[in-house]
């Protein structure tokens, strides 16, 4: 479920709990209450929902939600993870082009099991030798995005977006922290910021080639598996392994 659905779905949790509460059919209670007791539960009821408002709406909502990788293992879990983070800060640009890629890994990888089969009996070489790297590209892809969210749950967004400050105007070098330890910080940062770009962009680049195949399959006569098709399937070969220094 989007964050962003959960938090509304608390609010409306919060806002029902006050019509039971307070409402004069209901429940009806009050600070005024002559009941002393009635009177403490109205207060109490009344710091709950807004200390549980404030938490849902200023704390959660600004906080970078960590998510489990441990489920991902297909698209349909990836996309569920990448849902379920949240999309603000400095990698919302990078978890929607994510999804957007998995939502597109999925058509592909349908539409290629369709030519696939169209041009090949199941069973044979050529069938189990194309559906063995679409499934493997696939496969690489939800591992990259399972390695890509585990470094963005590792990311403090504050102390880079701090750090990133100090050094673009050179405060650091006039604060009481040696100057080659925040130097090495900023590298580290930026280092892993761009591991996770090379992420997405590896990723993009192994659907690329999928739907190439997939167009060169569709138009090859079974009579000629064409040293182009070779080719492609050795440049997503390629990528495949490239991804596992990711990993």
């Amino acid at each position: 479920m989007n964050n962003n659905v959960k938090l509304i779905l608390k609010d409306v949790g919060y806002a029902l709990l006050a019509v039971v509460l307070y409402s004069p059919g209901l429940l009806a209670l009050s600070p005024a209450d002559p009941s002393i007791f009635r009177a403490g539960c109205s207060i109490m009821g009344g710091l709950f929902i807004g200390y549980g408002l404030i938490k849902t709406n200023i704390i959660d909502a600004k906080a970078p939600l960590k998510i489990g990788t441990e489920k991902m293992d297909s698209v349909s879990d990836a996309i569920n993870v990448l849902e379920d983070m949240s999309a603000k800060g400095i990698f919302g640009d990078t978890i929607r082009e994510s999804l957007t890629q998995l939502r597109r890994a999925h058509s592909i990888e349908s539409r290629f099991h369709v030519v696939v089969d169209e041009k090949f009996p199941p069973g044979s070489m050529s069938n189990e030798k194309f559906n063995g790297t679409a499934a493997l590209s696939i496969a690489a892809i939800v591992k990259n995005c399972r390695a890509m969210v585990a470094r963005i749950n590792m990311f403090d967004e504050n102390d880079y977006i701090n750090i990133k400050r100090l050094i673009e105007t050179g405060e650091y070098l006039r604060d009481d922290v040696p100057d080659n330890i925040q130097q090495e910080k900023y590298e580290i940062y930026e280092k892993n910021y761009r591991s996770i770009r090379d992420m997405v962009n590896t990723n993009e680049k192994i659907l690329i080639r999928l739907d190439a195949l997939a167009v060169e399959i569709s138009t090859l006569d079974i009579r000629d598996i064409s040293v182009e098709n070779n080719d492609i399937i050795n440049e997503i070969e390629s990528l495949i392994e490239e991804t596992k220094y990711y990993q």
